[in-house]
């Protein structure tokens, strides 16, 4: 089992990526981007980087940004986080971000379901 899943957590896709967490001056991290039953979160070099759980995400979308010489279409996880539940954003750029929304989305509404 892998140290950052939690009790019960099982991870349902994995891919290669890289992440902004809106850091000024845009630096991009390698590392996984993880779909499990009750998360999204993005894994470098064992730690973690980015997490929200499914029921805390507000929008996936796909945008066109910047990335390394060129733009490409990224995922943006619009989700809210403590203190104070307020909206916050990560970029993540991965091979097939359309693929990754819809696995997203599909998940938000199964946990939804499962209550």
């Amino acid at each position: 089992m892998r140290e950052f899943l939690h009790q019960d957590e099982q991870i349902i896709q994995s891919t290669a990526g890289s992440i902004d967490i809106g850091t000024l001056d845009v630096l991009w991290r390698p590392g996984n981007l993880h779909l499990t039953n009750k998360r999204v979160l993005f894994e470098r070099q064992g730690r973690i980087e980015f997490a929200t759980f499914l029921e805390d995400i507000v929008d996936v979308k796909l945008e066109m940004r910047k990335w390394v010489l060129q733009h490409i279409r990224q995922l943006c996880i619009s989700y809210r986080a403590s203190p104070g539940n307020s909206i916050r954003v990560a970029y993540i750029a991965v091979a097939s971000p359309v693929g990754w929304q819809k696995a997203i989305k599909d998940r938000m509404t199964l946990a939804l379901l499962e209550g």
